[in-house]
């Protein structure tokens, strides 16, 4: 009996903490995109929390929305220093991935 209430306790938690928000999802969206394409040492990347970044959801006339993901990544440039860059990207979601917009303006 005890076992079960706990599971069934664990798993309202993982419930509330493992769905994430669109707004969430973007985000971690425009972490792998800058990671991808943009960054010279991408596993330097270093993101700071949702918290501190803004995801805007705008209406879209392709897609039903867009969400413009703006903040800032500190990651080693060429030379091996430790760089802020701070980014504005639009993110779409396709399906279970989400995409740079790059028709976005």
């Amino acid at each position: 009996m005890k076992s079960l209430i706990f599971l069934m306790v664990a798993s309202m938690l993982c419930l509330t903490s493992c769905i994430k928000s669109k707004e969430e999802q973007a985000y971690i969206g425009a972490q792998e995109n800058l990671k991808k394409y943009q960054l010279k040492a991408p596993a330097s990347a270093v993101f700071p929390p949702f918290k501190e970044i803004t995801v805007t959801k705008k209406p879209h006339e392709a897609w039903n929305f867009v969400y413009v993901v703006k903040g800032y990544v500190d990651s080693q440039n060429s030379f091996g220093a430790m760089v802020r860059t701070e980014y504005e990207i639009p993110m779409i979601e396709m399906g279970d991935t989400w995409i740079r917009d790059i028709s976005y303006k």
